[in-house]
């Protein structure tokens, strides 16, 4: 969640897989989208992390970023082959996760102990849906 890309580069250059899952059971892909850390998210899949992923909720990098608006990472995502129609375990896509409401999308930055800037989210949720339609 720190964002430090050259301790990512150092744990992957040792042998780490790109497509492990941290210590809640989430893709580390998912994390980094949810945390918006694009540089890492592309290293990611650079050394073979699965755009597809998803975690126990059946959500994927794509229904993370989206949530939080990173409209960088969902159009990163995208680029590199993300199914914008993917559908988590309730049959939500990516689209659907732009319209999580306000206080369910504090619950989560909580839990997640993310700083929340509502009219940075709310632009980048914007600019994601333009990107998913």
């Amino acid at each position: 969640s720190t964002g430090n890309v050259q301790a990512v580069k150092q744990h992957l250059a040792a042998g780490a897989d790109p497509n492990a899952k941290n210590s809640d059971g989430a893709p580390i892909l998912n994390a980094a989208a949810v945390y918006g850390h694009r540089e890492i998210v592309a290293l990611l899949v650079e050394k073979g992390a699965k755009v597809g992923v998803k975690d126990g909720n059946g959500n994927g990098p794509l229904h993370s970023a989206a949530f939080l608006g990173r409209s960088d990472v969902v159009e990163l995502l995208l680029e590199k082959g993300a199914d914008a129609n993917v559908k988590n375990n309730n049959g939500e896509t990516p689209m659907d996760s732009l319209g999580a409401d306000w206080g369910t999308t504090q619950f989560i930055g909580n839990l997640l102990q993310i700083p929340l800037d509502r009219p940075s989210i709310e632009a980048g949720r914007a600019k994601s849906r333009e990107l998913l339609a």
